[in-house]
Order: structure tokens, then sequence, then C-alpha cells
């Protein structure tokens, strides 16, 4: 790779870091009534079952922790993908 590619390739994975990060908060915000319904059925088991909280707050943290995943695989190979398609369609 040449001096210029590394120059766009780090300035390409910094774009895509940063939006990836606005697209993992705009997924928080598209999931919230899914999450709200999570938190509901997690305290009903935590007000029933008071020893099994640890497990419910993990459950909890998994369940955020899925989304950052989730995005930050799938939002980078998006970008890959359209490249690579914009590059056969020329």
């Amino acid at each position: 790779m040449n001096h210029k590619e590394e120059v766009i390739s780090k300035w390409m994975n910094i774009a895509i870091t940063k939006r990836t990060e606005e697209v993992i908060e705009q997924c928080d915000e598209k999931s919230e009534e899914v999450y709200s319904e999570l938190t509901k059925l997690l305290n009903e088991v935590k007000s029933t079952n008071p020893n099994l909280s640890g497990i419910t707050d993990r459950i909890e943290n998994i369940f955020l922790l899925k989304t950052r995943v989730d995005t930050e695989f799938v939002y980078p190979l998006a970008i890959e993908e359209g490249i690579e398609l914009g590059k056969k369609l020329k």
C-alpha cells in the first residue's frame, strides 16, 4: 500500500468508527421499546426472585452489548460491500 492509500485507509477507518458510534446510538433509540419491555420483564424476575438480580443485570448488559457488537460488525461490512458494488458498476 502506498502512502496515499495508507492515508485514505486511515481516514476511512476514522470516519467509519465515528459513524459506527452514531449508528449504535440510532439503533439504541430504535430499540428503546424492546429494551423497555426487556427491563420490565427483568424487573419482574428480580421482584419475585431477588437472588437472580445478578443474572438479570448480566442479561440486560448482554442485550446492550449485542447492539454494539452487531453494529460494529455490520456497518463496516456494509461500507465495504457498497464500495465493491460501486467498483463493479463502473
